[in-house]
């Protein structure tokens, strides 16, 4: 064993150690009082959380219904953001885990990316999944080929237009899926859930 694999070894254990020490050196007492508060604080917040993730809901459903883009998808954004009341540990911070936390980390984050659609059940197995492709900072080469415009709305959502129709992007909060919203008689409805490749 090398001089360098002993130290390693040595601060490995010493570290395992010391957390070891640390763990238990908290009083029982005080683990039982920290569970206590974290089940209150979850059966006080619960209902709160579920009753404004509710009222998102609606929102988003008036704002897609009205039309109104901008509106819908920075609702949207805050729907993904919250945290599920099952996962949520003590402690649990509101927002997304990772990813671009601006307008211009976004752009950066999807330059030179490509996005399948996660489910296409119209397309049989052996030909290729329909591929959009971020060529730039304001390109998108969608699935047929043509190449059109971009444009992040926040550091979650982007809008995508051509001529005479209009896309919105908003991401999953780990940013490796997005929900392509549609615009069909003056308003967005869901369309599909795109995949990075």
């Amino acid at each position: 064993m090398t001089k360098y694999r002993k130290i390693i070894l040595a601060l490995f254990l010493g570290l395992t150690f010391v957390s070891l020490a640390q763990a238990e050196d908290i009083p029982k007492e005080l683990q039982v009082i920290k569970e206590s508060y974290a089940k209150a604080q979850r059966q006080a917040l619960d209902p709160l959380k579920e009753k404004y993730r509710m009222g998102l809901e609606q929102l988003l459903t008036k704002l897609t219904q009205e039309g109104d883009l901008d509106g819908a998808l920075a609702v949207r954004v805050e729907i993904e953001s919250l945290p599920t009341m099952e996962a949520d540990p003590p402690g649990a911070v509101d927002g997304p885990v990772s990813g671009p936390r601006s307008k211009e980390e976004l752009v950066k984050f999807l330059v030179g990316t490509s996005w399948a659609l996660a489910v296409e059940p119209e397309i049989s197995p052996a030909k290729k999944p329909r591929v959009m492709k971020f060529v730039d900072g304001d390109t998108v080469q969608m699935p047929w080929g043509e190449k059109v415009r971009w444009a992040p709305v926040s550091a979650r959502t982007l809008r995508i237009t051509h001529r005479d129709w209009t896309r919105a992007i908003a991401f999953a909060p780990d940013f490796r899926s997005f929900e392509l919203w549609v615009l069909h008689d003056k308003k967005f409805v869901h369309g599909y859930r795109v995949e990075r490749r």
